[in-house]
């Protein structure tokens, strides 16, 4: 029986021995530390790390950029069981290049500098991408009439068109970062737009109008998304507590509204300030939409304001007094490429609190 079973055990072995001959030429192949690591990250390790499968931090004494490896857990996990190795990812997150090595401090100092790197290349790339859309920019004011042109008056309808938009404050802190772009379109409602907008981490819908006025009478004013809930969580909190204050208040507060009433002063003459004047050129909008990266909806309709100059509607100034995923009193600009928008915005019911609870994944333990 073990005669029968010996040309198999010899076929296994020299099968096994054609395997790692031909692994062997295949790594011997690789030239960089990266290549190395993909062909097999194993024999990486023993390569640049390990002596006879022992720690040997003569072997590689300097701390080790390992640039063109994309599986950073993997090589992760290998360079924690190997004791006083160190390992810390430097790069961005779309290009994540380990760092290895002995020396902790050392380590780090690498890394940081594969990131700060990495952060110029990334930031060589996005001017290259802006540079050539701004081409189509340049190219609408050589066609348009436009570029230098003074308006007699403002006319919302001649923001129509489609922008690409910038933005430092969300290209400089988030990787590979896409041109950001409006679209402007007409609207059902008189006296309003809607836009289509795409700012690379957050994407939705606006409604632009030249009056605030306007927009509050269509929305609801700026602070309300959420005025009624926590007035009513407020009046239930302090009900039971201001039930007897109340009453207690009331004949005052009565007696107080009759003598106003009566029209005689009770105080100092009333000074109403005058509402500030609405610059010329200033569309005001509200926003809401959803976050690209997960797809949360942000609801509440979160205003701002876009200046456009008198020269014409070439380009505009904004402000978003709140931005999702931002904060507040983000600056961006716009620069018009076409009379014609090249989307249509998504309804503005599609992001509502309703849609938003929708969409929100049922507890664990449920």
């Amino acid at each position: 029986m073990e005669r029968e079973l010996e040309p198999a055990r010899w076929r296994r072995k020299n099968a096994q021995a054609l395997d790692k001959q031909k692994d062997d030429e295949a790594f011997s192949k690789c030239k960089t530390p990266g290549a190395r690591a993909k062909c097999d990250p194993d024999r990486f390790m023993n390569h640049y790390f390990l002596t006879d499968g022992k720690p040997d931090p003569l072997k590689t004494p300097e701390p080790l950029a390992v640039y063109g490896y994309g599986e950073r857990y993997a090589l992760q996990a290998l360079a924690f069981r190997i004791p006083g190795l160190h390992y810390v990812s430097g790069g961005t997150l779309k290009n994540c290049i380990p760092c290895i090595g002995w020396d902790r401090d050392a380590v780090f100092a690498l890394s940081r500098s594969v990131t700060a790197e990495a952060r110029r290349e990334m930031k060589k790339k996005q001017e290259v991408r802006w540079e050539k859309a701004m081409h189509g920019h340049r190219s609408y004011l050589s066609q348009s009439n436009q570029n230098g042109s003074s308006q007699n008056s403002f006319e919302l309808e001649q923001c129509r068109g489609s922008y690409i938009v910038e933005c430092d404050e969300i290209t400089d802190g988030w990787d590979d970062m896409p041109i950001l772009t409006m679209d402007i379109c007409d609207s059902k409602v008189a006296g309003t737009l809607t836009a289509a907008f795409h700012f690379g981490i957050f994407a939705g819908t606006m409604i632009l109008s030249d009056s605030k006025q306007r927009l509050d009478d269509l929305i609801g004013p700026e602070d309300d998304s959420d005025s009624e809930s926590e007035s009513d969580s407020l009046d239930e909190e302090d009900s039971e507590e201001d039930e007897e204050e109340e009453e207690d208040d009331k004949k005052t507060t009565s007696k107080k509204r009759s003598v106003t009433k009566a029209g005689e002063k009770s105080g100092p003459p009333d000074k109403r300030q005058k509402p500030t004047p609405t610059p010329p050129g200033r569309v005001f909008y509200r926003l809401r939409g959803r976050e690209t990266g997960e797809g949360e909806i942000y609801p509440d309709p979160e205003p701002g304001h876009m200046d456009f100059p008198s020269d014409g509607y070439a380009t505009f100034n904004g402000l978003a007094y709140v931005f999702p995923c931002l904060g507040g009193n983000v600056q961006f600009r716009g620069y018009k490429v076409s009379d014609t928008p090249k989307r249509r915005p998504k309804p503005w019911n599609n992001f509502t609190w309703e849609e938003h609870e929708a969409e929100r994944p049922a507890p664990w333990f449920f």
